[in-house]
């Protein structure tokens, strides 16, 4: 085989041209011609004309002294693969070096070494190659590929490399020890104009604390015009927020990481990047069918990047890249993502199983504790919850103070009701709350939301074999497929999938009755979406305590609690009380209807009092009625709600709401369901800020209401089916959609507690 190109190269030095020189080369062992044919061409300069070489067993190549020399280091460098550069080298020399190819690439499969190139091209460094304007180049070699990078660069590949053998390896000991301690709560105080420099040395000394002392550190700790002008008082919050506070006070695009037990500065737009790899879920591994497990692969590279921060994947803005490679996941991201990549896999290999029977978490929420806060301040609550109640509560001063609520005080009585009840009244619209490293964290509504990506085992009456992937709307691919959308590969038929209707009228379901302005469909930071037999959601705590229970009731198991109260509801009284103090009238109801009466602050805030003496008679009224007649609480604006165990009166009804899921029979004209539905929801034909979904496939009636609503629905599903389905109310002709997901709503998306 003979290649000709043009003859002679000149090279113009000092004002002559320089005569190319003739010089054969034997072939590597292994190297195949079109291989050698790459090497020469990349000796091509801009500018330059092309050498003259032929190629049969031999290499015999006619070019300028520079390009023998460059061929004499490449062959050196297959001669011995895996050579360490010399030491003596700095980080950003740039080095010619060859690696043998992982044993996984084979030489008889089509394009396996392109693409393992590509792989190493998107995942180390991506910036420093040739294909995104670096001067990086990568090229096969028989069994070994030859890459031109620097000394820190191959320094990468070799972590690159030694990762495909060691997939999944946890946390150092040293950052395990450091994370631990930067969760911890502290309370520091520092003077009027105090210096960054003098809190962050304070910081080592006191807590141990070890920063890189690199060049973005020396820049802004060493800074003396950065001060803090009123000081610092931090009181029992996390250390690692005290970091966030530090070093975002006046650079925002500054953060901060951790690797190898140290804290590092960088900067948000050029993260510290690292690689790492971890091993695909047994369920993908299972699969005997190559095209399934390419399939499922693509969807749980697509649950990733929605669950972990998706801004900092590639196509986004950010220079975070994930590939499949052979039975690994190849991932180049900050540390503190990695932490959210290991830790999204793990959930996935072990869902939560939403039983009967609360987890911890729920456990600790429907705890039932008393509390009596008289114009309670916010450091007096916390201090409550935390030396009497024994339970960890921190307010978030920044966001607070931010909103002008730090004088907020508190006028709160209640016996024996669960912990979240507690939570939700000292809330009531001015704040939310959230749990974070084990302990409490109330913030403003204007403060940040932590969301958290959780795995659930999907409902068993949910068939799961579908054809489309849940997370590809809004999903770039970037590195993965080439910019752009992704594509997904087309899966072979099977009688066993199925179009997945089912599937996406759960989830519109679930989106549209879960704190609905939260989801990205409206503008938040949450999603919902299927994986394999999985439920995927990003959601708030609080949200997550609703998916839970949507969950629960969806299987079929009710809230108890909610049930009771709203039995009670209606439960029939008859009384008579004459001039009697509001105290032995308040015993009375709760002897008599087994609930615990709770006023809210909204009541005070609006001039709300108790009478010296009340009168008040009755016979066989429910009790949600009498509780409105006794405390005029007639108007649209304040109501008795029976909510988790008690009866909340409030002036902010639009503040609680409660889900129900309802079982409904099949074949209901669900047209017809919907109309009569209406006057029920809104029963004075005014417009709801609460949520009814309409699922036909498998059906069910959701609802995100306030309690009386959910009884009126209850109570007509009830009574409309409890002989099968009326003549009025069956399917006459098939709909030419059966997705009913949203139907009554007037205006979507408010729903919060």
């Amino acid at each position: 085989m003979k290649h000709l190109l043009l003859l002679g190269i000149f090279l113009t030095g000092a004002g002559f041209a320089m005569e190319p020189e003739a010089e054969d080369y034997t072939f590597p062992p292994g190297v195949l011609e079109t291989e050698i044919q790459s090497l020469v061409e990349r000796l091509v300069r801009d500018g330059e004309e092309p050498p003259e070489y032929e190629m049969q067993v031999h290499l015999k190549l006619r070019g300028t002294p520079r390009m023998h020399r460059e061929i004499q280091e490449t062959w050196n460098a297959m001669a011995h693969p895996d050579a360490l550069p010399p030491a003596a080298m700095d980080g950003e020399t740039w080095v010619l070096l060859a690696y043998t190819y992982p044993d996984f690439i084979k030489t008889d499969v089509p394009c396996a070494k392109e693409n393992f190139q590509y792989d190493v091209e998107s995942l180390v460094a991506s910036e420093t190659w040739m294909d995104n304007g670096g001067d990086g180049w990568i090229l096969s070699a028989g069994t070994c590929f030859v890459v031109f990078q620097t000394v820190d660069v191959h320094a990468k590949i070799r972590e690159f490399l030694d990762r495909l053998n060691h997939p999944d390896l946890p946390e150092t000991e040293a950052d395990q020890a450091l994370l631990r301690k930067l969760a911890q709560p502290v309370s520091v105080q520092y003077p009027k104009e105090v210096t960054l420099r003098r809190v962050v040395d304070d910081l080592q000394r006191q807590f141990g604390l070890v920063f890189e002392n690199n060049e973005m550190f020396r820049w802004y700790v060493d800074n003396p015009d950065i001060t803090f002008p009123d000081g610092i008082v931090w009181k029992s919050r996390p250390l690692r927020k005290l970091l966030d506070h530090l070093f975002r006070y006046y650079e925002t695009n500054i953060s901060w990481d951790l690797h190898g037990g140290r804290i590092h500065l960088l900067e948000r737009e050029w993260k510290d990047l690292i690689f790492r790899t971890y091993a695909l879920p047994s369920w993908i591994l299972a699969f005997d069918s190559p095209e399934r497990r390419a399939h499922e692969t693509e969807e749980l590279i697509a649950a990733i990047l929605h669950a972990v921060s998706p801004d900092s994947w590639v196509d986004l803005g950010g220079w975070g890249a994930i590939r499949p490679i052979g039975k690994l996941l190849g991932v180049t991201q900050s540390p503190k993502n990695q932490r959210a990549v290991r830790a999204f896999l793990e959930k996935c290999q072990h869902p939560e199983i939403v039983t009967p029977q609360a987890d911890a978490t729920q456990k600790l929420l429907e705890r039932r504790v008393s509390v009596n806060y008289v114009n309670a301040s916010l450091a007096d609550v916390e201090k409550d919850f935390q030396e009497r109640l024994q339970l960890p509560l921190q307010w978030d001063t920044d966001a607070i103070a931010e909103d002008g609520l730090e004088e907020t005080t508190f006028l709160l009585k209640a016996e024996k009701v669960p912990v979240r009840v507690v939570l939700d009244l000292l809330c009531e619209g001015r704040f939310d709350w959230q749990i974070q490293d084990g302990r409490f964290w109330l913030t403003s509504m204007n403060g940040e939301a932590i969301y958290e990506t959780r795995v659930y085992l999907m409902p068993p009456d949910i068939p799961l074999e579908k054809t489309e992937i849940n997370f590809k709307d809004g999903l770039r691919g970037g590195s993965l497929m080439g910019g752009g959308y992704m594509q997904y590969m087309p899966l072979p038929p099977s009688k066993n999938w199925v179009s997945g209707i089912q599937v996406e009228q759960f989830l519109e379901a679930l989106k549209n009755n879960v704190y609905p302005d939260t989801f990205e469909e409206n503008g938040g930071e949450g999603f919902a979406g299927t994986l394999h037999d999985f439920l995927i959601v990003k959601q708030t705590c609080r949200g997550h305590w609703l998916v839970r229970e949507f969950l629960r009731q969806w299987n079929g198991v009710p809230c108890e609690i909610d049930s009771q109260t709203l039995a009670l509801a209606e439960k029939n009284v008859t009384l008579d009380y004459q001039n009697l103090p509001p105290a032995k009238l308040l015993d009375d109801l709760k002897r008599q209807t087994g609930a615990e009466i709770v006023f809210t602050t909204s009541l005070w805030d609006e001039g709300f009092f108790l009478p010296e003496k009340i009168t008040y008679s009755c016979k066989d009224k429910r009790v949600s009625e009498v509780l409105n007649e006794i405390f005029d609480l007639s108007s649209w604006q304040s109501e008795a709600i029976p909510y988790h165990g008690c009866f909340l009166l409030t002036c902010n009804p639009e503040d609680y709401g409660l889900v129900r899921v309802f079982k409904i029979p099949e074949g209901i004209n669900s047209d017809i369901l919907e109309e009569k539905m209406i006057p029920i929801v809104d029963p004075d034909d005014v417009e709801t800020e609460w949520q009814v979904s309409v699922c036909m496939e498998p059906p069910r009636v959701v609802a995100f209401q306030n309690p009386a609503t959910i009884l009126r629905i209850e109570k007509f599903l009830q009574t409309t089916f409890q002989n099968g389905i009326p003549e009025d109310y069956q399917v006459r002709e098939i709909s030419e959609s059966p997705i009913r997901s949203n139907p009554i709503v007037r205006e979507p998306g408010v729903g919060e507690f």
